[in-house]
C-alpha cells in the first residue's frame, strides 16, 4: 500500500489542493441561472429597495419567460408567484436610473407603457456582474433544449 501525501497550500489568489486548483474568486462568481433568475424573483422576492442593472434586469425577464415558455405545466403558477417580483425588478431598475420607483404606475397608463419602456432601457449606475456557465446553468439549457425539441417533434407527428 502507497502512502499518498496530501497537501493544501494557499495563495492569496487561490488553493492548490493535491495538484487541483481553485480559484478563491470562482466561487463568488454566480451562474447565469442563479443571478439572472433566482437571485431577482426569490432572493429579492418582494425587495423594492436597491439598484438592478440593466443587463440583469433584461436577462431576468429573457430567463422569467424561457422558463413560462418551456415549462408550461407549471408556468401559470410561477406568472403568479412572480407578479411581486416582477414589480420589484421594474422598481429597483427605475432606481438604478435615478427615477423614483412610483413611475412604474406609468405601466397602467397604455399611451405611457413606451415612456417606461425606455426609462428601463437607459444606463444605470449598477455596474454588471460577472458570471459564469456552472453545471447547473449546462443542465437547465440542456432541459430547456430537451423540452423545445420534444415539443416540435410532438406537433409534427400530431398533424
Amino acid at each position: 500500500m502507497e502512502n499518498e501525501l496530501n497537501y493544501e497550500v494557499t495563495s492569496s489568489s487561490g488553493t492548490y489542493d493535491n495538484d487541483n486548483y481553485y480559484d478563491d474568486e470562482e466561487k463568488d462568481i454566480p451562474g447565469y441561472f442563479e443571478y439572472y433568475f433566482v437571485e431577482p424573483y426569490f432572493k429579492h422576492y418582494s425587495d423594492f429597495e436597491g439598484k438592478m442593472s440593466r443587463r440583469q434586469y433584461w436577462l431576468s425577464f429573457l430567463w422569467y419567460y424561457l422558463v413560462l415558455f418551456f415549462i408550461p405545466v407549471i408556468g401559470f403558477f410561477i406568472a403568479i408567484a412572480c407578479i411581486i417580483p416582477s414589480i420589484a425588478n421594474d422598481i429597483r431598475r427605475l432606481h438604478d436610473i435615478g427615477k423614483s420607483g412610483w413611475y412604474w404606475i406609468l405601466s397602467i397608463f397604455p399611451p405611457l407603457n413606451i415612456y417606461l419602456l425606455v426609462l428601463l432601457c437607459k444606463k444605470g449606475e449598477t455596474p454588471n456582474q460577472e458570471t459564469r456557465c456552472k453545471l447547473a446553468d449546462k443542465i437547465i439549457f440542456g432541459i430547456m433544449g430537451l423540452t423545445f425539441i420534444t415539443t416540435i417533434v410532438w406537433m409534427v407527428l400530431d398533424y
